[in-house]
């Protein structure tokens, strides 16, 4: 967002960043920030560590259906259909 100041007679383009991305607050134990802390890298902020074990998490669970998938479906050859 562009605003235009009128100073004198000089004019100033003051360029207004705005930030996209809205933080919020989760109220956790300490005992759970603790253990989240835990399982976090050095460097790393607790949104890091809650955005890798999420993706390791659908990673998993996507690992564990293609498993059910193979060990109980019915699979016929390609050249067969």
């Amino acid at each position: 967002m562009k605003s235009y100041v009128n100073v004198g007679d000089i004019n100033f383009i003051a360029i207004i960043m705005v930030n996209a991305m809205v933080k919020t607050t989760i109220a956790l134990s300490p005992e759970t920030r603790d253990l989240l802390r835990d399982l976090g890298n050095k460097g790393e902020t607790y949104e890091d560590i809650i955005l890798r074990l999420l993706k390791d998490a659908g990673w998993k669970h996507l690992d564990t259906r293609w498993n059910e998938i193979l060990e109980n479906d019915e699979f016929i050859p390609l050249d067969e259909l």
